[in-house]
């Protein structure tokens, strides 16, 4: 008898952990499901200077962590810079 409640209670937990989500806004699902593709970043000729590289870190940061807007935060990485390794 114990065993059965504790069954029906477990099951029910994991009913309500995998019912889906409501639906949201499609726009926000399209923007997820279609993201803009950033512009490539360039490499500055003559280099930045210390202060240029400081700033540019910050906008990164901001935009990547705060605003958590991926598009803009890879604007700032050197196509150079991004390695795709395979491993088998």
């Amino acid at each position: 008898m114990r065993t059965t409640i504790l069954l029906v209670a477990l099951v029910a937990m994991f009913a309500i952990l995998v019912t889906p989500a409501p639906l949201g806004d499609t726009a926000i699902i399209s923007a997820r499901q279609n993201p803009t593709k950033p512009k490539p970043c360039e490499p500055m000729s003559p280099p930045p200077t210390a202060n240029e590289t400081s700033a540019r870190h910050e906008k990164f940061a901001y935009e990547f962590l705060v605003t958590k807007n991926i598009t803009a935060a890879f604007e700032f990485i050197n196509q150079g810079y991004i390695v795709c390794v395979l491993v088998l």
